[in-house]
């Protein structure tokens, strides 16, 4: 399976994180605010060849020195694969 990834998806959709996000923890999210969120972040991703959205890493900053890692979300059927590895290249 072809997976590709995407250093700054801008087309990430919030429903598609809390997805993936929901896949890994129960928790309740505000679609609004995780929207807001993604905003605020760097956000790569990597797809499946359908665009499924497989695995996500945000980093945060402040904008002049410092970022971050905030999260590193990958479905749990493709942990044991190259998507981790491959986000944090």
């Amino acid at each position: 399976m072809a997976i590709s990834y995407c250093s700054n998806d801008s087309s990430l959709l919030a429903s598609e994180f809390i997805s993936l996000f929901r896949s890994v923890w129960n928790a309740d999210l505000d679609e609004s605010k995780v929207s807001m969120s993604l905003k605020k972040s760097i956000n790569i991703t990597a797809r499946d060849q359908s665009l499924v959205l497989l695995g996500c890493m945000r980093l945060v900053g402040d904008d002049y020195l410092s970022t971050h890692v905030s999260e590193v979300i990958i479905k749990p059927e493709y942990r044991n694969s190259e998507v981790s590895e491959n986000l944090l290249k």
